[in-house]
């Protein structure tokens, strides 16, 4: 019977907000031509009944009448093992927000600037810091240290774009520090939350350093490999190991790595040649120029074999 406030939506939550949104979208005639839009999700409660109820606030949008939004409070009551799934319209309740409230709101296609951040707003930029942190490559031994936020704000799409300015700087790369220009799109009711890479730029501060090191699309060069490198390079020389015709009488021996480079693009590309020796082939060694692409938040690392390029030295 207690009401629960959900703070974070589940697939089924989710189901229930889009099973809401299309019967709402049917009540209110939308079609393609002129249909509702889904902006934002808030107040989201379940109570347990003989079923469940959900309470939550919709705000939507006509697509022919900008910038107008509305916000509809809907209860869904869900019974699944009579399968039974409806919307309670004598206890929905739609009006227009007050063209204050839509200007707080981010008005759809408006950019507006944030002054002071929201718990909601300081969690956007944890997330944005933590896959910069990634993508880097940032372990404990040369982690990245997050400095400043700048220049934040808000605007309404099919959910929600923020952008914003991370001073940022590395262990290991005293006093250097990095200004960079993140986007995020945010979408609740699908758990979508991405960093938009192609939008990403970073820029040293310091302007007496004008080289290429640590903008996105740039390549830079690394004099020590962190952890997380190593990793890259023990990945790379397995996959040698097993493309080449080695087997375990004969097999490759790691001896150096030189000239590891790294250059985000939507992930990280990896770049250095890996000296080896065959114990079967003494003392002869090769010069593997290897191509790593690594992608964390899809689980790829793969070897860029057209770009590996092996000689005898």
């Amino acid at each position: 019977g207690g009401i629960n406030k959900v703070d974070k939506l589940s697939d089924k939550h989710n189901e229930i907000v889009n099973f809401a949104f299309n019967q709402l979208s049917a009540q209110n005639g939308a079609d393609e031509e002129c249909g509702l839009e889904k902006v934002d999700v808030e107040n989201f409660s379940t109570q347990v009944v003989a079923g469940t109820l959900y309470r939550f606030d919709l705000i939507v949008k006509s697509e022919c009448d900008e910038p107008k939004q509305k916000k509809c409070s809907l209860v869904v009551f869900d019974q699944p093992w009579t399968n039974t799934r409806e919307v309670r319209w004598d206890d929905v309740k739609c009006e227009a927000l007050a063209s204050e409230e839509n200007d707080v709101r981010n008005i759809a296609g408006g950019i507006n600037k944030v002054d002071k951040l929201s718990d909601k707003h300081n969690e956007i930029v944890n997330f944005a810091f933590s896959q910069l942190s990634a993508q880097n490559g940032a372990d404990e031994e040369c982690g990245l240290e997050k400095v400043d936020v700048e220049n934040f704000s808000t605007q309404v799409v099919a959910g929600t774009l923020y952008r914003f300015d991370l001073i940022v700087k590395s262990e290991c790369d005293e006093p250097q520090q990095k200004k960079c220009s993140l986007v995020v799109f945010d979408q609740p009711w699908t758990n979508t939350r991405e960093v938009q890479w192609d939008d990403v730029k970073c820029d040293k501060l310091e302007s007496e350093e004008n080289d290429e090191k640590n903008i996105a699309g740039g390549i830079n060069k690394i004099e020590k490999l962190s952890d997380a490198d190593n990793e890259i390079v023990s990945f790379a020389f397995s996959q040698l190991s097993a493309q080449s015709d080695n087997n375990k009488k004969c097999e490759l021996k790691k001896i150096d790595v030189e000239n590891f480079s790294k250059q985000v693009v939507s992930g990280t590309l990896y770049r250095f040649d890996l000296i080896v020796k065959s114990e079967c082939d003494e003392p002869s060694q090769e010069k593997c120029s290897l191509v790593v692409l690594d992608q964390p938040w899809t689980n790829t690392r793969e070897v860029q074999w057209d770009d590996v390029k092996c000689e005898k030295i």
